[in-house]
């Protein structure tokens, strides 16, 4: 870990004589002043430990960004800087009351906070970072760049270190495209100290090929659970002459082998039956034709042209008559 480096505390010890010689309204007087001036100010860079007693969901560490503000629900526009632990908690404690019922707010600065990770692999500036602890990886993953274009976000492995006598690892699994398509938080680990993040490439078994009426035929890597109406989409949707009545979807049975099916689109989305749109996955092939109208806005002004052209020859070799 690496130690956020602070030698503040949010409260000085007070030590209360054996005999009362301070009366009592002095003494809660004293002890009040005393609490208030020891508390130390919140700064720039500090990570704050934010704890709502009875509301996990609402418990968190936080960084105080360079303009003051922190990343916390209902609270990330207000400037932070210069308050006390006690003064962030009073503000925190009169806006959360409006949202949930009779809460409690502790605030403290954290002094051991970030860890070292390293993030190799498909992402745009791969290398060792500083990261809060118990990050997630997904925002690991983000502070390394994000992901290329060619990663495999289903297959992301965190290697942590399993002893200290050996270069042991342990491998744990992190299924980032899952969390995104549902949310769950339980397929992304939590980082420690001298994690590695890899993050695969992914193979050409992994694409769909989407061809024919698009406006940008090409490869594209399908999120889980993505259908023939979300391929067609990533491939810039259909051109005005195709013929989504007779689209075509080439499913990979296995190497060599395939099965084709050809599926009224227009019809599913007219009616508005999205749920019977048929699912594709890595190795799959949509073709779009386009439709078999003779004249089509393109051929009509080939025609109108190829007229034109007749016509103006004409009129020369009357004239040349």
């Amino acid at each position: 870990m690496t130690p956020h480096t602070s030698n503040r505390r949010s409260f000085l010890p007070i030590r209360l004589p054996r005999q009362g010689c301070i009366n009592t309204v002095g003494l809660i007087l004293l002890i009040a002043t005393s609490a208030v001036y020891a508390q130390p100010k919140i700064q720039k860079g500090d990570y704050l430990g934010i704890t709502v007693i009875g509301y996990p969901s609402f418990n968190r560490q936080v960084r105080v960004e360079d303009n003051g503000t922190i990343l916390y629900p209902y609270f990330q526009d207000v400037p932070v800087i210069g308050l006390s632990p006690v003064e962030l908690q009073t503000a925190l404690l009169q806006l959360l009351q409006k949202y949930l019922e009779n809460p409690a707010v502790l605030v403290e600065i954290l002094e051991y906070y970030t860890v070292k990770v390293q993030v190799l692999g498909q992402v745009r500036t791969p290398g060792v970072i500083e990261v809060p602890v118990d990050l997630d990886v997904q925002s690991a993953i983000s502070l390394a760049g994000g992901a290329t274009p060619l990663a495999d976000l289903s297959e992301v492995k965190v290697l942590r270190p399993a002893g200290n006598a050996s270069r042991a690892w342990e491998e744990l699994q992190a299924d980032v495209s899952m969390f995104m398509l549902t949310g769950d938080l339980s397929k992304l680990p939590r980082l420690k100290e001298g994690d590695i993040v890899v993050v695969p490439g992914v193979g050409t078994d992994a694409y769909v090929l989407v061809l024919g009426e698009v406006v940008k035929p090409g490869e594209y890597i399908p999120l889980p659970q993505s259908t023939l109406l979300q391929s067609i989409l990533m491939a810039g949707g259909a051109t005005d002459n195709a013929n989504l009545k007779k689209v075509k979807l080439i499913h990979r049975i296995a190497p060599g082998t395939s099965e084709s099916f050809e599926i009224n689109l227009k019809r599913l989305i007219d009616s508005e039956e999205f749920d019977r749109i048929p699912l594709v996955a890595g190795g799959d092939v949509v073709v779009v034709p386009g439709k078999n109208t003779v004249l089509s806005l393109d051929n009509m002004r080939d025609l109108v042209r190829d007229i034109y052209v007749l016509v103006a020859l004409y009129v020369i070799y009357i004239r040349l008559d």
